[in-house]
């Protein structure tokens, strides 16, 4: 796929971007449309239609990796009215699609691009994150919450302190293999054992009716929700030096490039947006997934394209 959109003439490469870009601009449009006509039906209430939008969530994943390098190379081509449009989209995507994890990739994507922009050398300090996050993820992710935050989670968001809970699992998994990991398909073969992680054990407050329901969860459901730690777990540290170095050549070749400010800022929401969704919500080898990866890098690669074609 990268191959073949590298190999694109550059007006064809131009009408690809333009014709995605107005696709992911309509698509919360599309969204809020149809909640909006669940609620004035009556079928449902306004909370409960709103809800619905989890089945968009991937979608929105998606639109937050893109909707930077997107909007980058818009503008460079001088298609300013259609980046505003995806600029717009993205706050809406944001508002009205149920994925706590896109919202949070999108701030964050805007914080790098701000600071990447006002100061392009800080890109190496992003780059440098994420190998570093990488070599020693099992040290640095699952991380304990001892206190009165655990209550308020199970309370209001239940499925964050659920991350927490299955990634301390996982932890505890890789410390048993941590070289050469369980092999391909090992967190589904944990999955079947069909543990439990108790969620409230760490609540110094006494437990409401609402939380006590909640304080039972699986303790790895399919996946561990986050890439890094699937492969440490899968493939262990050498699967991890692997994926490290081909990150390291990747963005060696980027970085070889003389790009703009902005160009460089919109490669570093990009890249920044798709590492926090990889370690938010998904399985590193979903179909979708990867599919959506390899979509998003294609724009990435666009957005350092020479300015003069």
């Amino acid at each position: 796929f990268l191959a073949v959109t590298q190999a694109l003439d550059a007006d064809l490469r131009s009408a690809v971007v333009r014709a995605t870009s107005v696709g992911f601009a309509i698509a919360p449009v599309v969204v809020l449309l149809i909640v909006a006509v669940e609620w004035a039906s009556g079928s449902r209430g306004l909370w409960d239609a709103a809800r619905t939008t989890s089945a968009f969530s991937q979608g929105a994943a998606i639109h937050a990796m893109v909707a930077g390098p997107l909007f980058v190379t818009l503008w460079r081509d001088g298609d300013r009215r259609l980046a505003l449009s995806l600029a717009a989209s993205i706050l809406l995507a944001a508002g009205v699609v149920n994925n706590v994890a896109a919202r949070i990739a999108i701030g964050t994507g805007a914080m790098v691009a701000i600071i990447v922009y006002a100061q392009p050398a800080l890109r190496h300090v992003l780059y440098a994150g994420v190998i570093a996050t990488i070599v020693v993820g099992p040290l640095v992710m699952p991380v304990a919450i001892k206190n009165s935050a655990a209550c308020a989670l199970v309370e209001g968001q239940a499925s964050a302190l659920h991350r927490f809970g299955i990634w301390a699992y996982v932890r505890s998994e890789i410390d048993q293999r941590p070289v050469t990991g369980m092999g391909l398909g090992g967190a589904r073969l944990l999955s079947e054992l069909e543990g439990r992680v108790d969620l409230t054990a760490l609540c110094p407050d006494g437990l409401t009716e609402k939380q006590q329901k909640r304080r039972l969860k699986q303790a790895l459901p399919t996946h561990p929700h986050n890439n890094v730690l699937q492969v440490w777990l899968e493939l262990g540290a050498v699967g991890a030096a692997i994926a490290a170095m081909a990150l390291m050549v990747a963005l060696a070749g980027q970085s070889a490039r003389r790009p703009s400010r902005a160009q460089f800022a919109g490669f570093a929401t990009g890249l920044a947006a798709m590492f926090v969704i990889a370690n938010l919500s998904y399985g590193v080898w979903q179909g979708w997934w990867v599919a959506s990866l390899f979509l998003a890098i294609a724009f990435l690669r666009q957005a350092l394209q020479p300015v003069d074609r």
